[in-house]
């Protein structure tokens, strides 16, 4: 074994020193194909001509050598990678006579591809050294061949002798190669992989001797990034992330590798400083997250400071790049600029730091500690908001961490008590629970009063001013079942909207009505929300969230304040919402006349808002919409509650059910249909429903005429007439339809009218026989007598007279029509029907007024006529 052993160290050492070897043989080859390639030029310009490549014209002498006496500094112009260092393939050109050059080369591919055809060997070599060098810890390590110190020792002398070799051939080389620095990040690599070792898996030396080892060649990788380029950055820094994984010995400890995430992290930052790359940011960005991922994993040990691991990296990014170490400075955006339009002109700094708060809450999801959560939780905060306070381009991010923070609130104390405590976790709060939410609001409420000093994007300052405290408390409210119906909670929640109240007067008086003033009276208006959702439930909450309206409709008014009316439409859809959706949702009592008072005062207060908001005011068409909304909400949850004795949400779908939702849908199709004339976003989802509500109400009017028909169905409508179930199930659709044909959509008003003619008609009939026929159930197979045979006629020929003068008069040939259909049928009735048994003077009678009503009819309509022809002539 011990031969094997030596052998395998020899086999690795010879591998090292060939490939050092090898490089040394690629700078040759290098250095020989550049100069053959000037050559080749010279020779083309003595002849007249230039040699054009796919990729791109050769530079001339004078440029190459200015390439070559160029200072050793990170510029694009200094690196031309956009030649491939090696190539098996000859070089394709074009001879151009006369010096005009003319591009027959493949398209131009993508600059990150170009870069990994001609870098992958570069890329490689560097990674294969690095590895080198730690496979051969580990292999020693596997072996037992060499004590603890000596092997490391022969690591870090192997990652310095690296070190050496490619400076040396940096100062020897006649031009700057990528490959030399590909060798200098093996190297680093190698005393990375040395110095984790002692630490973890030996305990050689303490953790701070090794930390600073690591400081120590993670700032010598920067100092030779600035003489060698990116490249180093790349291998070196971030291949360092890499080692802990490579080198590790399964113990699960976790805390060690962050502290050495951060140590890598700051050095890359501050290499940044001086040689910015936007994918040496993102590599950082990807390393660092690796390890606090890893950190969330179930296997791990906990480490308990994952949120100051990403405060540090906050830090560090502010702090490093731009030597902006107390945070005060305003920070120059750094965009990424991509083809992809979402993407374009994106700020690196604003995506990591969107980044790091949805990494925040998802920790706090996952591990909560609510007794030392403020040590946890709060830095990065308290980062983001100095950071804000210098640069507006970073004034929406409060915003977003309030609502990520207060997510992830919810989901960490629901998901406890669904899964680990059996809803017992959300009856009490948790200890230190309701401390920190109390931090949280002080935190986001007090930076957000010192970042108004600023002025900066005032407007989203001062909203976040105001309204985390409601926030918060809302949060206490959905995660702590104890506060509900708590009248401690609920009159410090009031109190805290009528404090905000009392500063707006005080705004007000001093002549301050801006949008600070604007933002408070939402603020207030939010706590009083809050204050009744913790006392009131079911009914009663619904028309305590309406009476908001009144008021900010009348501080609207008086003070045409911002944003305003967006609150007034937010609540307004709240209280539709809840009185068209609730009653299948919640229950509600029966021995309480609760839609009286709730879709009643609901209707009541939103009139009244719609009354008092000004005619010029943009939210005048919504109120009055959602009022008549809620009035046939109301009239409707009435017939139901007088009908049913109380249970207005009967489960069972009868004829007064069929009835009742025949009109309802068929208003509120004509009342979504009128909304769509006052809104711009969303008329055609207004429309839609139009269309939806008006189709429903038409195939349950269809019900109503077979299914559910009080001649077939044998369905009591009442005892009384006129006063019964008829007049929901066909008088109301027949009123409908004759509005919709006159204020729905302007292509089925025609439609809309025959409907309402034929619907009209079949009520008074049914209304007819119901005053006839004694009971409840008009079946047509009952008797029926002369007498109420002949009112059939005498109202059917009323109602066809009636609509042959109405259709002169407004010379509507559709109404006219209908009068004509309608005679027809009282025509041919009165022959077939109510004649065929009569016999001698009542025969007579009958068909004189018969023919005496014809007559009339006939006379009235050419007097009509005539009369309006002569005016007509009249006005010419």
């Amino acid at each position: 074994m011990e031969v094997l052993g030596i052998l395998g160290v020899l086999i690795a050492l010879f591998l090292l020193i060939g490939a050092v070897l090898g490089w040394v043989a690629l700078l040759k080859v290098n250095s020989a194909t550049y100069r053959i390639r000037v050559l080749e030029q010279r020779l083309a310009e003595l002849m007249g001509q230039q040699v054009v490549t796919p990729q791109s014209t050769v530079r001339s002498e004078p440029e190459a050598q200015r390439v070559e006496a160029a200072p050793l500094i990170d510029t694009p112009e200094y690196y031309p990678e956009s030649q491939p260092e090696t190539s098996s393939e000859p070089l394709s050109q074009t001879v151009v006579s006369h010096g005009a050059p003319v591009d027959v080369g493949p398209a131009a591919q993508p600059a990150w591809l170009e870069k990994a055809k001609s870098m992958w060997m570069v890329w490689l070599g560097g990674a294969s050294i690095g590895l080198a060098g730690i496979f051969l810890v580990k292999y020693s390590i596997d072996q037992g061949l060499l004590g603890p110190l000596a092997r490391v020792i022969v690591a870090l002398v192997s990652g310095i002798g690296l070190h050496l070799a490619a400076e040396f051939w940096r100062r020897k080389a006649s031009r700057h190669y990528a490959s030399i620095p590909a060798l200098a990040g093996g190297a680093s690599i190698t005393l990375f992989a040395a110095l984790l070792a002692a630490l973890h898996l030996y305990q050689l030396w303490p953790p701070m001797v090794v930390f600073t080892g690591l400081v120590i060649v993670s700032m010598a990788t920067m100092l030779l990034a600035l003489v060698q380029g990116p490249v180093l950055a790349i291998i070196g820094i971030l291949g360092a992330f890499a080692v802990p994984v490579l080198v590790s010995t399964g113990s699960h400890n976790v805390n060690g590798a962050l502290i050495y995430s951060l140590i890598v992290t700051a050095s890359a930052f501050a290499l940044m400083h001086w040689i910015y790359r936007p994918w040496l940011w993102l590599g950082t960005l990807a390393g660092a997250g690796f390890w606090f991922v890893a950190g969330l994993l179930p296997q791990m040990q906990n480490p308990g400071w994952l949120g100051i691991y990403l405060s540090i990296f906050a830090y560090l990014m502010a702090a490093l790049k731009d030597h902006n170490f107390l945070l005060q400075r305003k920070l120059q955006p750094l965009l990424i600029e991509t083809s992809d339009t979402l993407l374009k002109r994106l700020d690196i700094r604003v995506m990591t730091l969107l980044l790091l708060l949805i990494g925040q809450s998802v920790a706090l999801v996952l591990q909560p500690d609510w007794a030392y959560g403020w040590f946890n939780w709060l830095p990065l905060l308290v980062i983001l908001f100095v950071l804000t306070r210098n640069n507006p381009g970073f004034s929406w991010l409060p915003w977003l961490a309030l609502l990520t923070q207060a997510a992830a609130f919810l989901v960490a104390i629901w998901m406890r008590a669904l899964w680990y405590e059996s809803n017992q976790y959300l009856h009490t709060a948790p200890p230190g629970y309701l401390i920190m939410i109390l931090l949280e609001a002080l935190v986001f409420f007090l930076f957000s009063l010192w970042n108004q000093t600023r002025a900066v994007h005032m407007g989203r300052s001062a909203s976040l001013t105001w309204l985390s405290p409601v926030i918060w408390m809302a949060v206490c409210y959905a995660t702590v079942f104890e506060i509900h119906g708590s009248w401690g909670w609920f009159v410090m929640a009031l109190l805290l909207g009528l404090l905000f109240m009392g500063y707006v007067g005080l705004r007000v008086r001093s002549g301050d009505v801006g949008v600070n003033t604007a933002w408070l009276v939402i603020a207030a208006h939010a706590a009083y929300s809050v204050a009744v959702v913790i006392l009131f439930s079911q009914a009663s909450l619904t028309l305590a969230l309406a009476l908001q309206v009144l008021s900010l409709v009348w501080i609207s008014r008086r003070y045409s304040l911002e944003n305003i009316d967006y609150v007034v439409k937010g609540l307004l859809a709240v209280v539709v919402i809840r009185l068209t959706m609730n009653p299948w949702l919640l229950s509600y009592p029966d021995h309480v006349h609760w839609s009286l008072w709730t879709y009643g005062g609901s209707f009541a207060v939103i009139a009244a808002a719609a009354w008092l908001c000004q005619s010029g005011q943009n939210i005048k068409p919504w109120l009055t919409a959602v009022a008549l909304h809620l009035l046939v909400l109301f009239l409707s949850t009435e017939i139901r509650y007088w009908l049913y004795d109380g249970v207005i949400f009967q489960q069972q779908y009868s004829f007064t059910e069929a009835a009742i939702n025949t009109s309802l849908w068929g208003a509120m199709a004509m009342i979504y249909f009128y909304r769509s004339q006052f809104s711009v976003r969303l008329a055609r989802i207004y429309l839609i429903g139009a269309k939806v509500l008006m189709l429903m109400a038409v195939v349950n009017f269809g019900a109503l005429l077979t299914f559910y028909n009080p001649l077939f169905s044998s369905q009591p409508v009442g005892a009384t007439p006129v006063f019964s179930l008829l007049i929901i199930a066909y008088g109301l659709p027949a009123l409908i339809a004759w509005l919709a044909s006159r204020y729905f959509f302007p292509a089925v008003r025609q439609y809309c009218l025959l409907f309402a003619g034929f619907t009209g008609w079949f009520y008074i009939s049914l209304e007819i026989r119901h005053i006839w026929q004694s009971g409840e159930q008009l079946v047509f197979w009952r008797y029926t007598s002369n007498a109420e045979l002949y009112t059939y006629s005498l109202v059917w020929l009323m109602m066809a007279g009636l609509a042959l003068i109405l259709g002169i008069i407004r010379e509507n040939k559709n109404i006219y029509r209908i009068g004509l259909a309608l005679l027809g049928l009282v025509v041919a009735k009165i022959f077939l029907v109510d004649m065929s048994g009569l016999t001698g003077l009542l025969r007579v009678l009958s068909f004189m007024g018969l023919g005496l009503c014809l007559l009339g009819l006939a006379f009235l309509h050419q007097f009509l006529s005539a009369r309006r022809q002569e005016s007509v002539a009249e006005k010419i």
